[in-house]
């Protein structure tokens, strides 16, 4: 009896350390497009508890630190242009910083991205480009001598490779691995900002709303893009001191109007002038009937009271 106690009681301190970090919440790539400009607004979350992050707090714009922005906003702007020819950044904002709460470990970046020509008008409808959202960003970005992109290399495979292959048992995206190689080789080219893996818009699960006139598309992998686990092997099959890093990003696409895809070329129609000005015409015949209804009854009731003096 007092065998099975301690047995369980070891099992039970075994899994309590995994409980200090929990899956990282899908934050999801919100894409917004206009009949001129797409926006697009990214909430990057990074979760682990391998190491200690370095402090990150900052607020940054075109407005007010242009010059600390340029190195950041260039490699973007770059690859957007690679998939789409022509098209530019107009507005970019990010919001960056880390946070630590019991351990645990948070990197947030939140980018807030304005994007023109990348938009075909022809007149009546539009045509968008979205191949922008698979964009390949493999290099290291800076903020205030932080890194923010490359955080495989600079933050997870230090503390990855310092640990026992002997008493450490490593897993990478779900999957067992004998020694630390695959999950240090996946570890070392892991970057945010690599959103090659994205498939085209038109594999993603579609919404229409017919009386909103709104579509949308929404990505969700179901799993995190990225999933660092090891920690020290134990008789009883459970990990001692486990040690997690996860990066689950999801993606949501929104057009105010009922639209169609065609690989990443989305498409809709735009109102016509006698589609937008006939609600006009009708409210405007609709006021002048009732106006003209109330005069005639206000006449109709005058004439009959002078009827009855008379």
């Amino acid at each position: 009896m007092t065998l099975r106690l301690t047995v369980l009681l070891l099992i039970v301190l075994t899994l309590l350390p995994s409980s200090l970090i929990q899956l990282s919440n899908a934050l999801a790539v919100q894409v917004t497009i206009g009949q001129s400009s797409i926006t697009m607004n990214m909430q990057l979350l990074l979760q682990e508890n391998l190491t200690s992050l370095p402090s990150i707090n900052t607020i940054l714009s075109e407005s007010n630190s242009s010059t600390v922005l340029q190195p950041i906003l260039q490699p973007i702007n770059s690859s957007l242009n690679r998939l789409i020819p022509g098209a530019r950044i107009t507005s970019f904002q990010l919001d960056a910083q880390t946070l630590n709460s019991s351990g645990t470990w948070r990197l947030e970046e939140n980018y807030s991205i304005v994007i023109t020509g990348a938009n075909t008008n022809l007149g009546s409808s539009i045509r968008s480009n979205l191949a922008f959202i698979a964009m390949n960003v493999s290099q290291p970005l800076m903020v205030l001598d932080q890194e923010i992109n490359a955080v495989g290399s600079a933050y997870l495979l230090t503390p990855l490779n310092a640990q026992d292959p002997k008493i450490t048992s490593y897993f990478i995206d779900g999957h067992q691995t004998l020694s630390a190689v695959i999950p240090a080789q996946t570890t070392s080219t892991f970057w945010l900002l690599d959103l090659t893996w994205v498939p085209p818009i038109s594999s993603w699960p579609e919404t229409q709303d017919h009386l909103k006139q709104t579509t949308t598309w929404t990505l969700d992998l179901g799993s995190p893009r990225y999933n660092l686990t090891y920690g020290r092997k134990s008789p009883e099959g459970p990990l001692i001191n486990v040690h997690m890093a996860t990066y689950y990003p999801t993606f949501t696409i929104s057009v105010p109007a009922n639209a169609w895809v065609d690989g990443n070329t989305i498409s809709f129609d735009t109102p016509t002038p006698s589609e937008t000005t006939m609600p006009l015409i009708i409210g405007a015949s609709l006021v002048a009937l009732i106006i003209v209804v109330l005069w005639d009854r206000r006449l109709t009731s005058a004439l009959r009271v002078r009827k009855r003096k008379q």
